[in-house]
This record gives structure tokens, sequence and C-alpha cells, in this order.
């Protein structure tokens, strides 16, 4: 399971003086919702109550009426075999229903019914049906520019400033 915050180097700049240190940020994963087996939706989400996040999820899709209509309701355990699509796909950021009572009958139409959105998020995550289909066959932006301390110092004294949000220390 991924933790709800994950551990990043960071550069502290202080007085002009660059120290390094690790800061704690939240973590977002992707999670795919999939319904008998079969791929229904892509949504962000920091990690922790996926399953309780999905259950409320179809409830707001329509997918689900009631708790009732949940059979059951689980992390997906496999694992897709190599080099099949989505090999590297992390199982606890797949979740699996199964329907029961009345929404069974209505399988197919929810499947039909499904939003198809299509996001103006900058992550393009929007609208995919699999994790799998997130992967692309383009190569990572080459970024070799460097920011001085001093820029930078400048840069966050004047948003602090600007925003009014006030900043512990």
């Amino acid at each position: 399971m991924f933790d709800a915050l994950k551990e990043i180097e960071i550069v502290r700049v202080h007085g002009g003086r660059q120290s390094l240190d690790v800061d704690r940020a939240a973590a977002e994963e992707p999670l795919e919702v999939r319904l008998h087996g079969r791929p229904f939706a892509v949504i962000m989400r920091t990690p922790g109550a996926d399953l309780a996040l999905t259950a409320g999820f179809l409830l707001a899709e329509r997918v689900l009426k009631s708790a009732d209509d949940l059979a059951t309701i689980e992390h997906c355990r496999e694992q897709p075999a190599p080099g099949a699509p989505g090999e590297d796909l992390h199982p606890e950021n797949v979740v699996n229903v199964t329907l029961a009572g009345g929404s069974t009958a209505g399988l197919d139409q929810a499947m039909a019914d499904r939003r198809q959105v299509i996001g103006n998020s900058s992550c393009g995550l929007c609208g995919r049906l699999t994790i799998a289909s997130l992967k692309t066959d383009v190569a990572p932006l080459a970024f070799d520019r460097r920011v001085n301390a001093a820029t930078i110092a400048r840069s966050s004294s004047f948003t602090i400033a600007a925003s009014r949000i006030k900043l512990r220390r």
C-alpha cells in the first residue's frame, strides 16, 4: 500500500544559503476502478481509503443505489503477464467491484453510460479507462536550466508577501 505522504529530497534556501533536507508531501496516485474485472474509470486520489472512495464514486456515478448493491470491493491481486499492457501496474492502484442485487442487471448499461470525460487537466488523466492507457511513447523532456539561490529567495519572498495565507514557522 502506498502512504498518503511521501518523503522528497529538497534544497532549502535561507539567507542565500542552500542546504539539503527531506520534506513530506501529499502523495497522489491514479486509481483504476473496475466493474466485474472490466475497466470503468481512472481517478486520482491520495492513497488510503481506496475502497470507501470507490464505493462513493460509484454511488455518485449512479452505478450503486445502496450499499446492498456491493457484493465485493477489493484491491486487485493478479499481476499482468510480462509484456502485457499494464505489466508495471501496482495492484494497490486497482480496485475491482462486483455488483449484487439489482445493479448486476444494469452492468452493461452502466458501462455504456459511463462518463467519457475529456478533461482539460494538464496531466491528461481525466477520461482514461485504464492506468496502462496513460503510457505514451513520448520521451521525457530534457531540462538543464539552473536557478540560483538568490532568485529563489526573491521569488518566495514575493509570493509569501502577495499571499493572504500566512506561513507558520
